[in-house]
């Protein structure tokens, strides 16, 4: 109970107390809780050219670590998405939908084909190779040894060239 440490004279005092959502949820008195949303006055102007530009308002640290994850800022104000950056990205696990989401919040116009299909892109070409743990090389003598090798189960998935 939130109110056992409070004394009688306090209580008596109390008139009326508000609640807020996450009060109630850290009292059991509603099951879910979420964040409110921060209004900003942010906007941004996305163009085909790749470049995102800084329109009115001030980037907060998390937008701006949000925008460089995935573009280079070219100058104050102004960033380019760039290839490099966006596959960092999507191979560090970062959402390239998460990405366009937030371009589409600042930006109250469509995002261009060229940006959406520069995320498409970054997001399937990100994910297109991945690490699937250590590997072996062996030089062979001849084929005859590489097909004798080949068949071994112990270097099954192994790779080999000829000499």
């Amino acid at each position: 109970n939130p109110f056992e440490s409070m004394s009688v004279d306090a209580l008596l005092a109390l008139r009326a107390f508000r609640i807020t959502n996450l009060g109630a949820y850290c009292l059991g008195i509603t099951p879910d809780y979420s964040a409110p949303q921060l209004q900003s006055s942010l906007s941004l102007r996305v163009l085909s050219s790749l470049r995102i530009q800084v329109v009115s308002g001030t980037l907060s640290p998390a937008e701006k670590l949000q925008l460089e994850t995935w573009a280079e800022p070219v100058e104050p104000g102004v960033w380019r998405l760039e290839t490099s950056r966006a596959l960092e990205a999507v191979e560090r696990g970062q959402s390239a939908a998460d990405f366009t989401a937030f371009l589409q919040r600042y930006d109250k116009q469509p995002l261009p084909e060229t940006v959406t299909g520069f995320l498409q892109a970054s997001a399937s070409d990100g994910g297109a190779v991945r690490n699937r743990g250590e590997a072996s090389l062996f030089d062979c003598r001849d084929s005859a040894t590489a097909h004798l090798d080949l068949c071994s189960k112990c270097v099954a998935g192994a790779v080999f060239t000829l000499w």
